[in-house]
């Protein structure tokens, strides 16, 4: 590996750990603040709803983005269609969701 590519990778990965760890630190405040606002219940509530949607959208990523950017010859069509399946995957989680709520309720025993 060149002193160049070397160079680039290593300001590739500094930029990538900084993003990653900017995420996680709002996230983290998103937290706090939800912490404060809501009831001990309602923030349960808060929790496994992120559960289950963490796992729903972990099990249908499709892997599009990392796709599109190990394709060489990427054009306009190739960015709807990937923009079309997002909004797609968007509307078939939250159908999901919606209609399985009493089966999460029942997974986590949680009476409301």
């Amino acid at each position: 590996m060149s002193a160049s590519t070397a160079q680039r990778a290593g300001s590739a990965l500094f930029w990538k750990g900084l993003q990653h760890a900017g995420v996680k630190a709002i996230f983290f405040l998103r937290l706090l603040v939800l912490a404060r606002l809501l009831t001990p219940d309602d923030f349960g509530l808060l929790a496994i709803s992120m559960v289950a949607l963490g796992i729903l959208s972990q099990v249908t990523d499709f892997g599009l983005v990392p796709a599109l950017v190990q394709r060489a010859d990427v054009n306009e069509p190739h960015y709807h269609s990937a923009w079309t399946l997002g909004v797609l995957r968007a509307m078939a989680i939250s159908a999901v969701v919606f209609l399985g709520a009493p089966l999460i309720a029942w997974a986590f025993e949680e009476p409301r």
